[in-house]
């Protein structure tokens, strides 16, 4: 049977194991979501330049692509 010191010694690296895990998961998360944030941009940037026509409020002459961009957009989680 283990002593408590020695229970108080394993759960203490195990937490320390799960913050460590919390943060590099909060790491990738804040990556993503930048990466994301530079895609929309990226994807904004185009269709200002190519299209400068281009509005949230679609009319019919917008291209098919143009909406689906719109629309993958305000998809997100």
């Amino acid at each position: 049977m283990l002593s408590g010191k020695t229970k108080t010694h394993r759960t203490g690296n195990k937490m320390e194991m799960l913050n460590q895990k919390i943060k590099e998961l909060e790491l990738k998360l804040e990556s993503a979501n930048e990466r994301i944030k530079r895609l929309e941009e990226a994807g904004n940037n185009l269709l200002w330049n190519f299209c400068p026509e281009y509005t949230s409020d679609f009319t019919e002459s917008q291209s098919d692509a143009l909406k689906q961009w719109h629309k993958a957009k305000e998809a997100k989680p």
